[in-house]
């Protein structure tokens, strides 16, 4: 895709120097046409090549800026995850030995009270 450019304005030139080449007019007249379109070539060529080289300025910053935000929302979501991890562990801890505690009062009601059924 880099040669597009190129390979583009080629054929363009090549196309207006063929068709300058079969006008019917002088060869003082088209010696100058072509001196032209070469001129407006040369300058066209420019532009292309100064438009690529800001777009490709552009796409390398968007690739950075991408990057950058890419680490930080990871930073955030691994900072987040931690957040919620230290928040709820104590709490987990506490459900769980208040089911263990649970767990032992029924056995305890049910060592106590041969009678009653579990089910």
């Amino acid at each position: 895709m880099k040669n597009f450019p190129q390979g583009f304005l080629t054929g363009l030139a090549l196309g207006v120097l063929a068709g300058l080449m079969n006008a019917k007019q002088s060869g003082e007249k088209t010696r100058h046409q072509l001196k032209e379109t070469y001129k407006d070539f040369k300058v066209d060529f420019e532009q292309v090549d100064q438009d690529y080289a800001r777009f490709h300025s552009a796409i390398q910053s968007l690739s950075a800026e991408s990057k950058q935000t890419i680490d930080f929302i990871s930073h955030l979501t691994n900072q987040t995850k931690q957040k919620v991890m230290d928040e709820t562990e104590p709490r987990i801890r506490r459900i769980k030995e208040n089911i263990d505690q649970l767990n032992k009062d029924i056995d305890k009601i049910s060592s106590t009270n041969p009678t009653s059924k579990t089910n």
